[in-house]
């Protein structure tokens, strides 16, 4: 499937999906700076150059889900990247909460927090072997996220392998589920499953 997406290049930034919302790490940045559009299977999403988080209000989820999102990387520099947002509240407010996921094209991930106006790094870029890096000659890097709940512990997959495990006091992972875009990133998102169901949109069935 990675040889056959293929990066939007000098296009107008199409309109989100209308049940979605975004929040950019920069004050005053328009929604226009947001390319984000349903592509089956799933979204592309270009980040402008800074950083931010979509969301669809819908997508909660509590207690011990699975969250798991194949993508595609097509951005290329360290430092960018893009990632499952899990423990959304207050959302888009000064007050939001949330845990994010990140996964970048060199072979790095990261794991971030932020309370109210705090944002820390649980898990600064940290490389691990389980995380390709994209390839010179290929247009994009596929990845593999999830995010496990189970007892008191959060664990960080990519590619089916843990490559970190939190307690879930600190990554608080009830509340909505989304993404987060590092500045500069250009991604093909193609399923996001809760709990093994996929809400991200499936291409149409032939009639035949």
């Amino acid at each position: 499937m990675a040889a056959g997406l293929v990066a939007p290049v000098g296009a107008q930034a199409p309109a989100r999906p209308a049940s979605w919302r975004a929040a950019f790490d920069a004050v005053g940045v328009p929604d226009s700076a947001l390319a984000f559009a349903a592509m089956p299977p799933g979204w592309h999403l270009t980040a402008p150059a800074t950083g931010g988080m979509v969301w669809d209000p819908a997508h909660v989820v509590r207690g011990t889900p699975r969250i798991e999102s194949e993508l595609f990387l097509f951005a290329k520099a360290p430092g960018t990247g893009t990632g499952l947002l899990v423990g959304g509240q207050a959302l888009g407010e000064s007050g939001a909460r949330w845990t994010a996921f990140v996964a970048g094209p060199d072979g790095r991930f990261r794991v971030l927090r932020r309370d109210g106006t705090t944002v820390r790094e649980l898990v600064p870029w940290t490389a691990h072997p389980a995380i390709p890096v994209r390839p010179a000659d290929k247009p994009n890097v596929k990845l593999v996220l999830g995010v496990e709940s189970a007892g008191e512990a959060v664990r960080f997959l990519v590619n089916g392998a843990a490559v970190a495990e939190l307690p879930r006091t600190t990554v608080q992972p009830d509340g909505v589920v989304g993404f987060r875009l590092e500045p500069g990133t250009n991604t093909h998102v193609s399923t996001l499953r809760l709990d093994g169901r996929n809400v991200a949109p499936e291409p149409a069935k032939s009639a035949h």
